[in-house]
């Protein structure tokens, strides 16, 4: 004689407990590289940095200090990416002709600060705590474009070592 026992409603979710929790957490990661977390917290020290960039670059008639950079593709098999390498004081020309102006400091080359990057556009002021060695920050997203404009880089690319995105740090007036 077979036992016929009924599932009770909270048995199923018991048994498919699993499987909701797997989903869960692969769409937190895939929807978390684009959510800034608490730990983009920055210090003191980089709201003076910031501070002073900001009056540098407002001061500053001459931007012929500034290196112009270019979105590349890396087009390979299971490895496409539009990216973007930061040298020195950079600034970035997007598809609509807005032209962003890159600042970034290494923690190598001063730990109190530590690593960040700071792009200034629009009158906006965007932050990312990539990390930045050798001078070079890079900055990507996992597919291939071929026009990037300012939101889309301050919205969808993130560094290349750790993922960090830009944050919205505040309007300058």
């Amino acid at each position: 004689m077979k036992n016929h026992t009924a599932k009770l409603p909270f048995q199923f979710a018991i048994n498919n407990s699993k499987h909701i929790i797997i989903a869960f957490s692969l769409i937190l990661t895939f929807f978390g590289a684009f959510i800034p977390d608490s730990k983009a917290q920055i210090s003191e020290k980089q709201k003076q940095w910031i501070t002073a960039q900001i009056r540098s670059h407002s001061a500053s008639e001459n931007m012929d200090n500034f290196v112009q950079v270019s979105f590349e593709t890396s087009d390979y098999e299971e490895f496409k990416k539009t990216y973007v390498r930061i040298v020195e004081n950079s600034f970035l020309v997007f598809s609509q002709n807005d032209t962003a102006y890159i600042y970034k400091n290494s923690s190598h080359d001063d730990a109190e600060i530590g690593d960040i990057s700071l792009l200034l556009c629009n009158n906006q002021v965007f932050y990312n705590l990539e990390h930045v060695c050798g001078g070079i920050a890079i900055f990507y997203r996992p597919e291939l474009m071929t026009s990037v404009s300012f939101l889309d880089f301050t919205t969808t690319f993130l560094g290349e070592n750790d993922d960090k995105p830009w944050i919205k740090y505040k309007s300058r007036r």
